[in-house]
């Protein structure tokens, strides 16, 4: 199925340059793949160095002679969120040579018009990763760049729900159960994710097939999570098999997702696990690009954090732990195959 290219901005972000290079030119486009074989509609943003290209150039995106090609990022964003609320991370990475796609699950996205969307889309935890999946598969198949780019060297990177879906790729899988039962205790007071889906007691037994499921895929060599929801309902085996290098950063003072019943469960269970914790008035939307309208989540505001706390400067920061992050294991995991 042809990729018709959109083209959302009119000119390319500027990007920084390591001494005596020139810099490259960062570039965000939109692409529309139509259905995946999911038969799910997608369309993505993909952040990548922008180079020089024939105009006769087959191919509608053109990488910088210096891109990086033996691995690609991909996004996956938060419970009704979009790619663009992770703009910040792929303008980053793509400054330092990194392809990276942004992917807004259908259901979710405001991309695909508000009657497209449905807070009920964000029960079926098991979509998320399939998109992702099927995005790469496609990709694979028909490239998107002039230059040759390893669609089997990923890492995922997640925020909030968009973290449990980097978690379910590498392995990590989910007891409905333990979500239920979580929810019902009073451990779970202010902890704003139980929520989503208040009627799971009633799902039926294929549902809870699906949620438990596991949806890794061995193309996924590394992953971040930033602020993973759904740590209540992880089961602690899943992660004990994870293998690949993995990141977990949090907030401690959470307004959101409690850190010792989400983000601490992965990095605990998961071997070799690092983690980046914010230990001041951080609350669970600082991972989000800046923005300044008055929305809210469940009271939580997505723009305007606590007092004291740069967005900014935060962001800044932890981009520097992501691009060390990101361009560790380049020999390791190129070609290697994780076991199953």
């Amino acid at each position: 199925m042809p990729l018709i290219l959109l083209v959302l901005f009119g000119h390319p972000r500027p990007a920084t340059a390591q001494a005596g290079q020139a810099a490259p030119s960062v570039q965000m486009e939109p692409l529309e793949m139509g259905t995946l074989a999911t038969g799910r509609r997608m369309t993505i943003n993909v952040w990548f160095p922008k180079g020089k290209c024939a105009a006769e150039q087959e191919k509608p995106l053109c990488l910088a002679d210096g891109a990086v090609t033996n691995k690609v990022v991909v996004l996956s964003h938060g419970a009704m969120g979009s790619a663009r609320g992770l703009s910040w991370i792929g303008e980053k990475l793509a400054a330092v040579g990194f392809v990276v796609l942004g992917i807004n699950h259908f259901g979710e996205a405001s991309i695909y018009g508000a009657e497209t969307q449905d807070p009920r889309a964000t029960a079926l935890i098991w979509q998320r990763p399939q998109d992702i999946s099927a995005v790469l598969d496609q990709f694979s198949a028909q490239p998107i760049f002039q230059k040759n780019v390893n669609w089997s060297n990923v890492v995922a990177i997640g925020h909030s729900s968009g973290g449990q879906t980097a978690a379910m790729l590498a392995g990590a899988t989910f007891d409905l159960q333990r979500l239920t039962e979580y929810c019902a205790s009073e451990q779970s007071k202010g902890d704003l994710s139980c929520n989503y889906g208040s009627n799971r007691a009633s799902a039926p037994d294929t549902f809870k097939k699906q949620f438990s499921a596991s949806q890794r895929d061995a193309r996924v060599k590394m992953v971040v999570m930033l602020d993973p929801a759904l740590g209540s309902a992880v089961q602690p085996e899943s992660l004990r098999k994870v293998k690949i290098p993995t990141l977990v950063a949090g907030a401690l003072n959470n307004d959101f997702l409690p850190w010792p019943q989400h983000g601490l469960r992965y990095a605990t269970e998961i071997p070799n696990a690092k983690t980046n914790l914010l230990k001041g008035h951080e609350g669970h939307f600082i991972f989000l690009t800046a923005c300044r309208h008055p929305t809210k989540v469940m009271g939580v505001a997505l723009c305007e954090d606590r007092q004291g706390v740069d967005r900014k400067a935060t962001q800044d920061a932890l981009a520097d732990t992501l691009i060390k992050f990101v361009r560790a294991h380049n020999d390791v995991f190129v070609a290697q195959e994780t076991a199953d």
